[in-house]
């Protein structure tokens, strides 16, 4: 058992594109009016000091992808987007001390270390993560972009086996609180929790879990943005009341269900490719929902053409990566827009939104000229 990954935790908290750090705080004061009011209701076991500490400026990394690529199906590690509240740092845990506490509304509190864990009936998803921050269109107006999202393959057990070791859960459970080793808190429905495909993970793309995103244990849970997926998780407390977690407190959205969006990552934005017949590509995101078809305009709205998927969804809650081609004339001027409809046959929504306090929405819209 290796308690960390060799390097893992120096190569995954670089930025992934330079000079493209930014504060949660700094993006909302820049696009924003007015910030939103904070309820300092406390988390689990904090004082009231701790309570009325201020709110800590996040870190987010975008994922690393050069302009005009596509995305790989599947991130690598290093790639993967981050984003923390940690400014002075995340926790570092040696496994071989973590201990997991499972309390509150089950009938026999237990804990578990990180070779028991392991030992639980292991299960692979293929997810896609999309921090709440993250941008659906106009990209160009934060540093990160519409590149807060990223997908890979993750082990973990079933996060119901997790509560059988500590005998099932009682009765009047309504929501589950999920507590990091940084104080990081996240509120999940009881239903959600008990998704086949919700995890607490250990393993990310075959490699144990990097520190910058975890280690040694997370919680992926299906179709929610990725604050809901807690790193660094040492307690889940099954509740009979709701709890309200640590963006709930700061009036960001409660359940967090991720918005449809769509992305166009080929031709790059704002460039000059020679006439003549065009691809365009990118990726597509509903959450659980998943994709059942994605549109493009070459003429800004006005027409739309059918895309293709590239490969087969690889997972239920991952993005969809799609492909099709358009004519640009010599000296046209070409505006790209995108827009994709989920699996229960929705639109995405063409109304723009800053991401606080519900996700971003809105079409993504490219310029292109020919040459």
């Amino acid at each position: 058992m290796q308690p960390t990954a060799p390097g893992e935790k120096h190569a995954e908290t670089r930025p992934c594109l330079a000079g493209t750090l930014l504060t949660r705080r700094a993006f909302v004061a820049a696009l924003a009016a007015s910030a939103a009011g904070l309820a300092l209701a406390g988390r689990l076991g904090r004082s009231d000091e701790a309570r009325a500490a201020p709110l800590a400026d996040d870190v987010l990394t975008p994922a690393g992808r050069g302009a005009g690529q596509l995305s790989p199906l599947i991130t690598p590690n290093a790639a993967f987007y981050i984003v923390t509240k940690n400014a002075g740092g995340d926790p570092a845990i040696d496994a071989r001390g973590w201990r997991l506490i499972v309390d509150g509304q089950v009938n026999s509190p237990v804990q578990l270390d990180y070779s028991i864990l392991q030992q639980l009936p292991a299960y692979q998803v293929v997810k896609t993560l999309e921090c709440i921050s993250n941008l659906a269109a106009q990209c160009e107006l934060a540093a990160f972009g519409c590149d807060l999202i990223s997908t890979a393959s993750w082990t973990g057990a079933r996060l119901s086996d997790v509560f059988d070791l500590a005998g099932g859960l009682k009765g009047d459970v309504v929501s589950i609180a999920v507590v990091g080793a940084d104080e990081f808190s996240s509120a999940l429905p009881l239903d959600a929790a008990l998704d086949p495909e919700t995890l607490l993970v250990y393993q990310m793309n075959g490699a144990p879990l990097p520190a910058a995103h975890g280690f040694p244990a997370r919680v992926l849970v299906p179709g929610r943005y990725g604050m809901k997926n807690a790193k660094w998780v040492v307690q889940i407390s099954p509740t009979s009341q709701q709890f309200v977690d640590w963006y709930g407190q700061r009036n960001w959205s409660r359940d967090a269900i991720v918005n449809t969006m769509s992305r166009i990552d080929v031709p790059s934005a704002g460039v000059q490719i020679p006439a003549g017949p065009q691809t365009i590509a990118g990726i597509a995101y509903a959450g659980a929902r998943g994709i059942s078809n994605v549109e493009f305009s070459a003429d800004g709205g006005a027409s739309w053409q059918a895309a293709s998927p590239i490969e087969q969804q690889p997972g239920r809650d991952s993005w969809v990566r799609w492909q099709g081609s358009f004519n640009l004339a010599p000296g046209q001027t070409a505006q790209l827009v995108v827009r994709a409809t989920d699996g229960s046959g929705v639109l995405q929504t063409d109304q723009f939104s800053l991401p606080q306090p519900n996700g971003g929405t809105g079409w993504h819209s490219i310029t292109v000229r020919g040459g």
